[in-house]
């Protein structure tokens, strides 16, 4: 047998003690191998080496690299799904407390009447309240049994509101002479808009419509209103509440006539709309103050109570803001001195002399009549200038005891 430890022929060993350190092949002079007395083979010193262990850290970068992206990504993701969680929340909840509302946008390209010429402000925003003479639910239309303008004040914080008496003379547009309140009922809230701006040289863009139905639903959601009642009112109240609602136990009792009593939604309602104690200017003063009480309720409310006070509240309206400009308008109730003013036409400084009564009768049918001209510059003053009627004619007044301050946030 042939010695295993013999070299190969042409071949020549290298041995350091006990181990093989390398074999020379003696034709080409070149190293062929090495070894240890382990039978481990030596590192190899070759460049092939060292782009290997190269290769290697490069993988080892990279594995990394890739490891803190996969990283990075997952933060992204996880930050991406909590954002489209609470968008849906907010979105539910907005739905939930306000999706109720019937926005009704003013038809496109609607002449609403407003003269180019007049002073505008853009931290005054007018729009107009009408009150609808209807005892529908759900519908909203017909004539307006009460009309006024509202102002969001924000140079004074101040809610303002003008009412105008549904029987005032004017021109409709396409129709002539008529009744204010008739223009909604011909041609809806654009003409309704068109003819009080035309009227009072204003600058009305939106509106808000309630039937007297939901108004009383309103005045309920708001926990009801204190109102002193005289006794002859007392009687027409309890029979109008019994017209609306069929129910015999809201009458009140007449023993607490002339005192304040606290009235629930349809006792409200009825009390606004009694025609025959006193002329309309008394029936316009009773509408202005279950508005007053209204509002003075809702500012006494606690902040938590608003969302569901809302919620009940504008399933029951009509109008033509939308989402964005009722939130930019509400934020006049976190004013911190917030008042609501009200003035009414006609009054002791209004002109008279067209008719010399107030009213006059045409074919049988009663109108307000009086000074439209005069009307418009007094309702500018107020709005813009901040001057209650009062204070335009009587200017050295004191008004700290008028409305304006009783319903003071």
């Amino acid at each position: 047998m042939q010695d295993q430890n013999r070299p190969q022929s042409g071949k020549k060993r290298v041995v350091r003690g006990s181990s093989v350190v390398a074999e020379y092949d003696s034709r080409t002079g070149r190293r062929t191998s090495s070894s240890s007395s382990r039978g481990r083979t030596a590192p190899s010193r070759s460049r092939g080496g060292r782009k290997s262990s190269g290769s290697s850290r490069s993988k080892q970068y990279n594995r990394r690299r890739k490891q803190k992206m996969s990283k990075g990504k997952k933060a992204l993701l996880i930050t991406v799904i909590v954002l489209l969680v609470l968008a849906g929340l907010l979105v539910f909840l907005f739905q939930y407390y306000f999706g109720g509302l019937r926005i009704k946008p003013i038809l496109e390209g609607a002449d609403l009447g407003i003269n180019s010429e007049i002073e505008r402000d853009d931290s005054v925003t007018n729009i107009l309240l009408c009150g609808m003479d209807t005892r529908s639910k759900t519908q909203v239309k017909g004539r307006t049994d009460a009309l006024m303008m509202l102002t969001i004040d924000n140079k004074h914080d101040k809610i303002k509101i003008v009412s105008i008496p549904r029987d005032t003379l004017v021109n409709i547009d396409g129709y002539g002479k008529d009744k204010i309140n008739a223009a909604y009922a011909y041609g809806g809230p654009e003409l309704a808009i068109k003819t009080f701006n035309q009227t009072f040289h204003t600058d009305i863009q939106d509106y808000v419509a309630v039937n007297f139905y939901q108004l009383a639903e309103i005045i309920d959601a708001a926990g009801g209103v204190d109102i002193e009642v005289s006794a002859a009112e007392m009687k027409h109240l309890n029979k109008l509440v019994v017209e609306i609602t069929g129910d015999e136990s809201n009458r009140l009792d007449t023993s607490l006539a002339g005192t304040k009593i606290h009235l629930n939604g349809p006792q409200a309602v009825a009390f606004s709309r009694i025609r025959y104690v006193g002329t309309d200017d008394a029936r316009t003063e009773r509408q202005r103050e279950v508005l007053s009480e209204l509002f003075k309720t809702a500012m006494n409310m606690e902040f938590s109570q608003y969302p569901g006070f809302a919620r009940e509240l504008l399933p029951m309206c009509e109008t033509s803001l939308d989402y964005g400009k009722i939130i930019s308008l509400a934020s006049i109730m976190t004013a911190e001195d917030l008042k609501l003013e009200m003035q009414a036409f006609p009054n002791e400084y209004i002109d008279i002399s067209q008719s010399g009564t107030n009213t006059v009768i045409k074919n049988g049918v009663w109108y307000y009549v009086y000074d439209t001209e005069q009307a418009a510059d007094m309702i500018h003053k107020f709005v813009y200038d901040d001057l209650t009627f009062q204070q335009q004619y009587e200017p050295d007044t004191d008004t700290s005891s008028d409305l304006s301050s009783d319903t003071a946030a």
